[in-house]
């Protein structure tokens, strides 16, 4: 199922009367993807990371793979695939910027890999979780951050769900 497009917008705050709650709205800024061209179509989209430059990354869930789009909204490049080699993804949900890095966690084979801004495959970084056995499933790398630490989920699982 792919979903047509990304529209982000800015939300602008416009009080209407002194002294009201302040009114929300959207404002297109731009749009991407489409829905009468396959190739340009979307899947869910988890995140959106945009780069200093205004370049943008998207996660795509269903083709495992980060489409790279410009500030105007073109496609520049699509980074990675479903798979378990080395640039490869089965669990893509979330792709991030650290300084000059883009990296990618996976949460079904438990790593993080890591991009150039231009998508040129740096390596991976493989992720334990302390507790790795049943109920526990080590949902996934969220943030990565500056001091080489990293914030990320671990779900409890219950029999009884």
């Amino acid at each position: 199922m792919r979903f047509a497009a990304l529209c982000t917008a800015v939300l602008l705050a416009t009080p209407a009367v002194a002294h009201a709650q302040p009114e929300w709205r959207l404002v297109p800024e731009l749009r991407i993807g489409s829905v009468d061209d396959e190739d340009q179509s979307l899947t869910a989209i988890t995140s959106v990371t945009v780069a200093a430059d205004g370049t943008i990354y998207l996660p795509q869930r269903q083709d495992q793979n980060i489409r790279v789009y410009d500030r105007t909204g073109k496609l520049l490049r699509i980074i990675g695939g479903k798979g378990g080699g080395p640039g490869e993804f089965e669990g893509l949900v979330h792709v991030g910027i650290l300084r000059d890095t883009l990296y990618a966690p996976d949460f079904r084979h438990r790593r993080v890999t890591f991009f150039t801004m231009d998508g040129e495959l740096i390596g991976t970084l493989p992720i334990s979780v302390g507790r790795t056995s049943t109920p526990y499933s080590p949902g996934g790398v969220s943030r990565m951050l500056e001091d080489g630490s990293v914030l990320g989920t671990l779900a409890a699982v219950s029999r009884a769900v």
